[in-house]
C-alpha cells in the first residue's frame, strides 16, 4: 500500500476507534463509515449471488444444447393404424 492509501486506512480506523466525549460529528463519521461498509457488503453479497446464478443458468443451458430430443414416429399423418384415423367405409 502506498503512503497515501496508509493515511486513508488510518482515517478510517480513527473513526471506527472513537473516544469517550467524542463530538456529534465524529459520531457521525462513525455511522457514516459503518453505513457505507454494510451496504458496500450488502451490495456485493448480492453482485455475487447474481452472478453465481447466471453461471448455474448458462451451465445448465449449455448442457440442454447437446441433450437428444424425444424421439420423432417415421410414420406419415393419416397411415392406417392411429386411434385418431376415421373408420373406412
Amino acid at each position: 500500500m502506498s503512503g497515501r492509501d496508509q493515511g486513508l486506512v488510518e482515517t478510517v480506523r480513527e473513526a471506527l476507534r472513537g473516544e469517550e466525549g467524542a463530538s456529534s460529528g465524529t459520531t457521525f463519521m462513525r455511522g457514516l463509515t459503518l453505513g457505507a461498509l454494510m451496504g458496500a457488503a450488502v451490495a456485493g453479497s448480492a453482485i455475487w449471488q447474481r452472478r453465481g446464478r447466471r453461471r448455474r443458468e448458462r451451465r445448465s443451458t449449455d448442457s440442454d444444447i447437446g441433450a437428444p430430443e424425444a424421439p420423432v414416429s417415421d410414420s406419415l399423418v393419416g397411415e392406417g393404424g392411429g386411434e385418431g384415423d376415421a373408420p373406412e367405409g
